[in-house]
């Protein structure tokens, strides 16, 4: 088929130990990533690319080999893609240009817009699929309804509205839903509850992403708010004022087999595991994760992590003693934002401190600095301040400077 190219495979690993994170790009493609999928059954990474020109905006990843699939010619959707989920080979894909299934077994493709169906906008930014009633569910943007689609019906959820992300718990038979502007829906036996500031102890309305854990607990997170669960009746929120988190902005959020939460994502600074003891950082400032740029992530079934970046697809593997973990080291600054000085509040003794700009670029750097640490040089704009301690510890800080 012409418009399936299979492209030869380029890979870089950054580790001190044997395949910690590895890099997969694709020499002749695109390689900013901005969804991702596990097809366990076919051992199939899918994911969605800025391609949007050529119109290659999705392919996978098998065997060491990329194919590409072209969305012009096949009749898929268009535009930037959003989300991908699959269940049982079949993939579904949302755009801002519509909603799209791949049956790559069988080689059928289909679309829907809302030009060609109920689908009431086209902005699709969130699906979820409820594979024992073949029933999928539609979050939408601009203020429109979720949707559920059985593949001929469209129903619509008039009382949720601008979806960000969805889940199904499929143990508990429950929706969840996180919205923009609305907090967080849950939806079981037909009945809608909404759980607001004004009725609960979310502690905001916009929350970017959720994820179930085995328990059936919901794990978010919400606009500057740190990481949040509820388990039904109680939420508990982790920031960096009362957990070892880097930074209180993530907005990706994934649940490992073993029930291990993972979050992230662009301006985060790196990654955060939290086996419900410990939180664990890999940081982007160092070697072992290549960008802090991450779109979207998955866990596998065997424990890996799958990361859709700007710089390709990025897996970690956690197998014993295959991933450099890093002691976190926990440091408040003040004031941020900052205009001539920055305090430091932390109980271990700094060995080197590093200003880096959002690229990772190092701007300033020094051994045993004297404090407070002047800020005047820089100019207006995000940064990272990266702490190393004389007990091996680092942390990292994102501030603002006027």
């Amino acid at each position: 088929m012409k418009s399936i190219f299979t492209l030869l495979l380029s890979i870089f690993s950054f580790s001190a130990f044997a395949q910690t994170f590895t890099v997969y790009t694709d020499p002749a493609g695109d390689n900013s990533l901005q969804a991702i999928a596990i097809d366990e059954d076919n051992d199939r990474i899918w994911v969605g690319t800025n391609a949007t020109t050529t119109g290659e905006t999705i392919a996978f990843f098998e065997d060491g080999q990329w194919t590409k699939l072209n969305a012009n010619t096949l009749g898929l959707l268009s535009g930037r893609l959003e989300d991908l989920i699959v269940n049982e080979g079949i993939v579904e894909a949302a755009s801002f240009g519509g909603l799209s299934r791949i049956d790559w077994g069988n080689q059928t493709f289909e679309t829907w817009t809302s030009t060609n169906s109920d689908l009431t906008v086209d902005a699709v930014l969130a699906l979820a699929k409820d594979v024992d009633n073949d029933i999928l569910y539609v979050g939408t943007g601009s203020g429109f309804e979720l949707q559920a689609f059985d593949g001929q019906d469209w129903t619509d959820f008039d009382e949720i509205s601008n979806t960000r992300t969805i889940e199904y718990d499929a143990a508990n038979q429950t929706l969840w839903v996180g919205t923009l502007t609305r907090g967080l829906f849950k939806v079981e036996n037909g009945t809608v509850t909404n759980y607001i500031w004004s009725n609960s102890a979310i502690p905001s309305g916009e929350i970017y992403d959720l994820e179930i854990d085995p328990t059936g607990k919901v794990w978010m997170v919400i606009d500057d708010k740190g990481l949040v669960s509820f388990d039904g009746t109680n939420f508990e929120q982790f920031t960096t004022e009362n957990s070892d988190i880097n930074d209180n902005d993530p907005t990706l959020v994934t649940v490992d087999a073993e029930g291990v939460v993972w979050f992230g994502g662009f301006n985060y600074g790196g990654i955060t595991s939290y086996d419900g003891i410990t939180f664990t950082s890999y940081l982007s400032f160092e070697s072992d994760l290549p960008t802090n740029n991450i779109r979207q992530m998955k866990a596998a079934a065997n424990g890996d992590l799958w990361m859709a970046t700007s710089v390709g697809l990025v897996q970690l593997a956690t197998g014993p003693n295959s991933v450099k973990e890093i002691q976190t080291l926990n440091f408040g600054i003040s004031p941020n934002p900052t205009r001539d000085i920055m305090n430091i509040q932390m109980d271990d003794q700094i060995h080197e401190i590093e200003i880096l700009n959002v690229s990772g670029q190092v701007l300033w750097q020094a051994e045993a600095p004297s404090l407070p640490l002047k800020t005047a040089f820089l100019k207006q704009g995000l940064y990272f301040l990266k702490i190393y301690s004389r007990e091996g510890k680092i942390g990292v800080r994102k501030f603002i400077k006027e």
